[in-house]
């Protein structure tokens, strides 16, 4: 136990370090939890063949370029670390299905994102992001983005471009939608909860033109019954009745 760790441990532990390593070696996943790490271990780049990483909770504030050598990995899992910002070498990571980032201090993400076109799910709650990610609009298989408990004014009018079949966007800062969320040709779970969205922010082409059939939108400015009479709430409620008789 009296052994200096290595990777920027803080406190002892380096062997122990050492065979998560090996372990991650043999079986392509590798658990680096909650082991005070300041950054990624070098020796980790080696592991080519790694598949699924997870260093959350530790203090780690930024990723080394070489985290592009880790070409096999499809899940990649940082929350609660102190990250500021991310890499563009992220963008080589081209099987990477799954990126959980939430908990950190991101106040933006790298164009390059758009580069991974295997993506299925984004989670990005809890930051300081203050703009929508505009690079994730370019990845096609995308099915769930979290981006609740950040700082977003406003989502940007190509958000129809946005292939997710559920968006979160709770507690931030959003006053209205645009209407191109309409276009949006697989969203079918819209979470707009605790905003400063006016009923008139709603516009009546994503009620009634959209593939949205889960709205949610308690905390903002306006009560349900008065969503209801909004300009084509019925639809909205055809789609969303739908959908339930398809589960029930």
């Amino acid at each position: 136990m009296g052994n200096s760790s290595s990777g920027g441990v803080g406190g002892g532990g380096g062997g122990r370090l050492q065979e998560r390593l090996d372990h991650a070696r043999r079986s392509g996943v590798c658990s680096l939890e909650g082991k005070s790490l300041k950054t990624l271990p070098p020796d980790l780049f080696a592991l080519t063949n790694l598949r699924s990483l997870d260093i959350s909770n530790n203090q780690i504030n930024e990723f080394q370029s070489e985290l592009s050598l880790l070409v096999s990995l499809k899940s990649l899992t940082a929350t609660g670390n102190r990250l500021i910002s991310l890499p563009a070498e992220i963008g080589s990571l081209s099987r990477l299905e799954t990126l959980s980032l939430s908990t950190n201090r991101l106040t933006s993400l790298p164009p390059s994102l758009s580069q991974l076109s295997h993506l299925k799910t984004v989670v990005l709650s809890n930051n300081q992001l203050g703009d929508f990610p505009s690079s994730l609009l370019s990845c096609r298989q995308l099915q769930i983005l979290d981006l609740s408990s950040n700082c977003i004014t406003a989502l940007p009018e190509d958000i129809g471009q946005l292939h997710a079949v559920e968006l979160v966007v709770s507690r931030n800062r959003l006053a209205e939608l645009p209407e191109s969320l309409s276009q949006c040709p697989k969203l079918k779970v819209l979470r707009v909860e605790e905003n400063c969205l006016s009923l008139p922010g709603i516009p009546e082409k994503v009620l009634a033109e959209s593939k949205i059939s889960t709205l949610a939108v308690d905390g903002n400015t306006f009560t349900l019954k008065e969503l209801e009479r909004h300009p084509g709430y019925e639809k909205f409620a055809d789609r969303f009745t739908a959908t339930r008789r398809k589960c029930d």
